[in-house]
């Protein structure tokens, strides 16, 4: 998946891309009356990033955010050993790509921005929020250094 942003009189840039998992598929988005993608819920954004955020710094605040990563969601799973072998923080993130899912749900695809004292230097994310669901379920996932 891949997101890119082009300011005024410039070329495209690649701003965030992170693979599919096996098994995984790209949400269809909602259209408007006009054919267009449908904008993502800016807040809805901020609270699942800040929740990757949470739960990646190792905050122990796990649902503060409203939401929660899936029980069988790959960072999860990943935490464990990339924790052990490595302090992982993360200083934010960068710019948050998204839109609304067709079945009302809410897709977004953003980078976790490293702290520069640890090893670590970006990961990303693609998420989904299934409609009036709380549970963060990965869709795809790298990390870049």
């Amino acid at each position: 998946m891949l997101a890119f942003l082009s300011s005024a009189g410039q070329p495209f840039k690649l701003a965030v891309a992170a693979p599919v998992h096996w098994g995984e598929r790209m949400p269809k988005p909602r259209l408007d009356a006009d054919g267009y993608i449908t904008d993502m819920d800016t807040e809805v954004a901020r609270a699942v990033a800040r929740e990757y955020q949470n739960f990646w710094n190792n905050e122990k605040k796990e649902g503060a955010s409203g939401y929660r990563l899936a029980k069988d969601s790959y960072s999860r799973k990943a935490f464990p050993a990339v924790y052990k072998g490595a302090y992982v923080a993360f200083e934010g993130h960068g710019s948050i790509f998204g839109f609304r899912t067709a079945d009302g749900g809410s897709f977004f695809l953003f980078g976790m921005v490293n702290n520069p004292k640890h090893v670590n230097q970006v990961l990303s994310e693609a998420l989904l929020v299934p409609r009036g669901g709380k549970t963060i379920r990965e869709l795809g996932a790298d990390w870049f250094s």
